[in-house]
């Protein structure tokens, strides 16, 4: 029981390491060396620990905290483009930032990821920090994740960051059309992971996605909860059940075939 683990890796070697060392022999001391922009200013931090099951996302796991995570930006340097794209994160400010920056911008100037990265996990940690659960303010970070989820289970072209960025321009979409967002501020969010060369939509036949989207684990009973946005830099969290989720879906998926109308 004395044992280190230490998960040296991208997002699927920290999960899959903190989830062997929770759980094996009731615990174990570990740590992460995150070696990707999404593990090192998301996977990584947090506490979550969770493996996927019969191809759901996360739907084994532990919430527990490493001992440590170290963050060198120098790992980096080696990562293809579609892997530096797939770690965007993103609060208003840091938003902004990308909204005023190219991509190739980042992956040069050393000092501004570091500004991207620093602030990224400080956003996380703050919220990790006051519901570690994930009982209150903690599952806004799910902002996007549960198309994101819908759309990994259904397919095998897209990096968690990528299913991510269409959930989100699919959120986004969802948000102005509940009133929680403007138009405008929606394309906004299109057009920024666009600038940084992410997709914005799946292509996968809407009946799949509704699908995979009615066992997401983030359901309870006949209901999922979306996290809509409040503007930019703000969510809240809102329960849709099953037979709101189709209609509403089908709109959202009806507006994105159709940018900028």
């Amino acid at each position: 029981r004395s044992t280190f683990i230490l998960g040296i890796g991208g997002g699927i070697v920290t999960d899959i390491a903190g989830f062997v060392a929770s759980t094996y022999m009731r615990g174990l001391p570990f740590g992460f060396v995150a070696t990707t922009l999404l593990a090192q200013v998301d996977a990584s931090v947090g506490g979550k620990n969770g493996v996927n099951f019969e191809g759901y996302k996360n739907m084994v796991g532990t919430f527990n905290q490493p001992d440590f995570v170290l963050c060198d930006l120098s790992l980096l340097d080696t990562l293809p483009e579609q892997e530096f794209q797939a770690g965007l994160i993103a609060d208003r400010g840091l938003f902004e930032l990308f909204e005023r920056h190219e991509l190739e911008e980042f992956r040069r100037d050393r000092a501004l990821l570091l500004e991207a990265v620093t602030r990224a996990i400080r956003v996380k940690a703050d919220i990790v920090a006051r519901d570690e659960k994930e009982r209150g303010d903690r599952r806004k970070l799910n902002l996007g994740h549960t198309f994101a989820h819908a759309i990994e289970k259904t397919s095998r072209d897209f990096l968690h960051g990528e299913a991510v960025a269409i959930g989100t321009v699919m959120i986004a979409q969802l948000s102005a059309r509940s009133g929680t967002a403007t138009q405008a501020e929606a394309e906004r969010v299109r057009r920024v992971f666009e600038r940084m060369g992410l997709p914005t939509e799946s292509g996968i036949e809407l009946r799949k996605l509704l699908k995979a989207l009615k066992h997401d684990k983030k359901k309870e009973a006949k209901s999922v909860s979306f996290i809509l946005m409040k503007g930019l830099g703000d969510c809240e969290v809102k329960p849709y059940t099953f037979d709101e989720i189709d209609p509403l879906t089908l709109k959202t998926v009806h507006r994105l075939m159709k940018p900028g109308a």
